[in-house]
């Protein structure tokens, strides 16, 4: 857009806004780094300045306005608009976040000085603590020490108790011992005269003994020649009653001789009744191993009573054969057979 020469337009061209500087108000220009109320400042001037140069297109003809209120104008203009609003907003947005900062920042700094309050009253209590601490360390150890002596004393004074009941107990058994010895010397003494009692008793005894055997070995003696005598009168007798069963035999037989007319038939009797006495009993057949007689020798009459309870149980009716060791035992030692 150029001006025309004449002089009305010689006086509007004066106050044309050049095309440059209306795109040096584009709104990245504004953007400079800096604080908010800075940048407001800046877009209150350029809005000052857009103003001015509003009120100076007004006032040019409609055919300069027309050319130089384009359509890109009122875009900037919007945009530059929108601009301010948006840091408008952002002002309020900065100063409310700036409030509440500084309330932050007032309610940090209460709380970092009732923090520090509190820490010293924490350090205060700690100190306090410490001090208390130190002081019942101070009681323990005092209180250790004095345990441990007293510990000490108590051993000290169980061992010397100790020591005593020791000592106690070995006088108790001194004293027991002596005791003892007292009666086992009193014992020993008592079994001394026990012994000499009866080693006095003994001598007694021994010489009663003697006396005794003396009156025991009279009193055999005279019991054995009494016993001689009585076996010689019981022999004696024996062979007596022997004569009169022999004698009573034959006048047994003699009876019988008379009473026989043949004296054959009077010995076959007689050898009949000998078979008879050799013969078993029990079969009738077989011969007896050994029939004892008698015999005229003087023996003891012990022997006699044990060859008598030997041959007992055996008699001319038993079948069971009598052992001849007997009888030749007997024999030998000058036994009577029985009959």
């Amino acid at each position: 857009m150029d001006c025309a020469p004449s002089g009305s337009q010689n006086d509007n061209c004066d106050i044309k806004v050049p095309k440059s500087e209306l795109n040096s108000s584009d709104p990245s220009t504004y953007h400079q780094p800096g604080t908010p109320s800075c940048n407001e400042r800046q877009l209150k001037l350029e809005r000052d300045k857009l103003k001015d140069k509003l009120r100076i297109l007004t006032k040019m003809e409609k055919k300069e306005k027309v050319k130089y209120y384009t359509d890109e104008v009122k875009k900037k203009l919007r945009i530059l608009e929108d601009q301010v609003e948006k840091l408008r907003k952002e002002l309020t947005n900065a100063k409310q976040e700036e409030e509440g900062l500084m309330n932050e920042m007032e309610s940090t700094g209460q709380a970092f000085e009732e923090m520090q309050e509190q820490n010293q009253k924490l350090v205060q209590q700690l100190r306090e603590k410490d001090e208390a601490n130190l002081n019942l360390m101070g009681e323990r150890i005092r209180y250790n020490q004095a345990q441990k002596k007293i510990k000490e004393e108590k051993e000290i004074l169980d061992s010397m108790l100790k020591l005593e009941e020791k000592e106690r107990a070995l006088m108790e058994n001194r004293s027991t011992l002596e005791h003892e010895l007292r009666l086992r010397d009193q014992t020993n003494e008592m079994l001394k005269r026990k012994a000499a009692e009866s080693a006095q008793s003994a001598n007694d005894l021994r010489l009663r003994l003697d006396k005794l055997t003396t009156q025991f070995n009279e009193a055999q003696y005279s019991i054995k020649k009494k016993a001689a005598s009585y076996e010689a009168t019981s022999t004696s007798i024996k062979r007596l009653e022997e004569e009169k069963n022999s004698l009573k035999r034959l006048v047994e037989r003699a009876k019988r001789m008379e009473k026989f007319d043949n004296i054959d038939k009077v010995l076959e009797e007689e050898n009949r009744l000998l078979k008879e006495a050799l013969t078993c009993p029990s079969c009738k057949v077989h011969r007896k191993d050994a029939i004892l007689t008698k015999c005229n020798e003087n023996v003891p009459s012990a022997m006699l009573a044990l060859a008598k309870q030997i041959t007992t149980a055996y008699s001319s009716n038993d079948d069971a054969p009598v052992n001849l060791f007997v009888w030749f035992s007997l024999n030998s030692l000058g036994s009577c057979p029985l009959d």
